[in-house]
């Protein structure tokens, strides 16, 4: 730890000396260069101090970052006035870093530090305060500025629906600056700036490790799946933080929307998730006591069978990135290692999870344009008309998974249950499977009767699409299970 302090209080002082000069030319002139350093810098100070609990320094120096946001944005004007209030602030975060290296002054001056400290903070929130008044009428004398504001209105309202399901994945490579005298801390930041507003599936260097802040031998890189209603834009503004040299940000949900399916690509998706369905559903089962050499064979002969077929298409990213999940998952199942892991229920999660993560991801690409269709009704829709229509439209030849999400309805009437009854054994005929789909926000009673039907207990409850999607091929397997007993049973008779 004590490695670790001199680091911060070194690249600390560094950073108030850089603000210093980004102040200083901007008093000469105006520089959006200088001016985006300076809230870098801050913000690096603000990041860094928060990993080391100094909370008098964060907090200032996070006032201070917040003018400048408005500043950059164009929220705010950049006058003089800002300029001088930040020079103090500098000073004074100055002063606060000196009495945390060296906590030696009296208590008189440790008083005027924090007086200060509280009359600038008060000063940084007035000023960002003028914003409300000042630059919104400036805007709208530009009417090309006021439209783009109207056109992205209705994304932030959409996006309040996505927070809880994360629809935005993304693929992040960092590199630090090879001088970073503190590169665990700058880990952390950018491990705790995009948890706050995400989900961090993947990091390497391991996410217990960084939030540890261990001195690591992994280099200057750093690498992220990362799940977020952010855009790439909003996420580069986390991560661009001081010693990152260069980041690399890869929107994996715009890689699955462009891409085309091809023939071969569809064939190839539902024997992919039609197998990965089964093993799932065997692991899903199975308790970590009974994890005997037999039940591993036959998962590892499943997984060959898919990585075959992948690597006859590994021309595309996606293939050789799942082909190259299928590898580990493989290599670990095989390795002598994991016989120590049979009885552990640890690595029996952690293969499981890393089973549902494909399985999900076959799902985000192939929804809606081969097996699987998904269809959500809403209130106000001839929901009978609309579920008739939806089976007749649906080709037996295309698809095999039938979801009709009813998160947004009130309530199913009796009238409706039953014609999704019908439905239900319309589809089945063609050999298409259906299940209801529910994220259960509203807390309401679902259906007002035909309580006695098949369909009502082929509702099914999730919290996000990849535990929807979970739930669904446990429900699915079970469904092609007992069609295979009932065909059987003819056979023999």
């Amino acid at each position: 730890m004590e490695s670790l302090a001199a680091a911060y209080f070194e690249e600390t002082f560094e950073q108030l000396n850089e603000c210093e000069v980004c102040l200083s030319e901007l008093k000469k002139t105006y520089s959006k260069d200088q001016m985006d350093q300076f809230f870098r810098s801050v913000h690096s100070i603000k990041g860094s101090s928060a990993a080391m609990g100094y909370e008098e320094v964060q907090d200032l120096a996070h006032k201070l970052e917040d003018v400048w946001d408005a500043v950059r944005r164009e929220d705010l004007l950049l006058d003089e006035s800002i300029v001088d209030l930040s020079y103090e602030s500098v000073d004074t975060i100055y002063k606060m870093v000196e009495n945390r290296k060296n906590p030696s002054l009296e208590a008189d001056n440790i008083s005027s530090i924090i007086k200060l400290s509280r009359g600038l903070k008060e000063q940084l929130k007035q000023t960002l305060d003028k914003k409300e008044f000042e630059s919104l009428p400036a805007r709208e004398e530009l009417p090309e500025e006021k439209e783009t504001a109207v056109e992205v209105q209705p994304e932030k309202v959409l996006s309040a629906d996505e927070v809880h399901s994360y629809k935005n994945r993304y693929f992040i490579h960092l590199v630090m600056d090879t001088g970073n005298p503190m590169p665990a801390v700058t880990r952390f930041l950018v491990h705790k700036n995009l948890a706050e507003k995400g989900s961090i599936d993947y990091s390497a260097p391991d996410t217990s490790a960084i939030i540890a802040m261990e001195d690591m031998t992994e280099g200057n890189e750093m690498e992220i799946l990362y799940r977020s209603s952010l855009d790439r834009v909003e996420i580069q503004r986390e991560i661009d933080l001081g010693y990152i040299k260069d980041f690399f940000v890869f929107d994996l949900s715009e890689a699955y929307q462009a891409h085309a399916l091809t023939i071969a690509d569809k064939e190839f998706f539902f024997m992919y998730f039609a197998e990965m369905a089964k093993i799932f559903y065997d692991m899903d089962n199975r308790k970590s006591a009974k994890m005997d050499n037999d039940f591993w064979t036959k998962i590892e002969y499943n997984l060959v069978r898919i990585h075959s077929q992948a690597i006859l298409l590994e021309d595309h990213s996606y293939y050789r990135s799942w082909k190259d999940g299928l590898t580990t998952l493989k290599e670990m199942i095989q390795s002598e290692d994991c016989k120590i892991f049979r009885n552990s229920e640890t690595a029996f999660m952690m293969i499981k999870e890393m089973l549902i993560q494909l399985l999900y991801d076959a799902y985000r690409l192939t929804n809606n344009e081969t097996f699987l269709r998904r269809h959500r009704v809403k209130e106000n829709q001839n929901i009978i008309l609309t579920f008739q229509n939806k089976a007749m439209e649906l080709d037996e030849q295309r698809y095999k998974l039938y979801l009709i999400d009813i998160s947004r309805l009130n309530q199913l009437r009796q009238d409706e249950i039953m014609t999704l009854d019908k439905v239900d054994r319309e589809l089945k005929e063609k050999g298409i499977t259906l299940f209801l789909v529910n994220d259960g926000k509203m807390k309401k009673r679902i259906h007002t009767g035909g309580a006695y039907l098949p369909i009502t207990r082929k509702i099914i409850f999730y919290e996000n699409e990849r535990d929807m999607i979970h739930k669904v091929c446990k429900a699915w397997v079970v469904e092609q299970n007992t069609v295979e007993e009932v065909d059987d049973e003819n056979i023999d008779s």
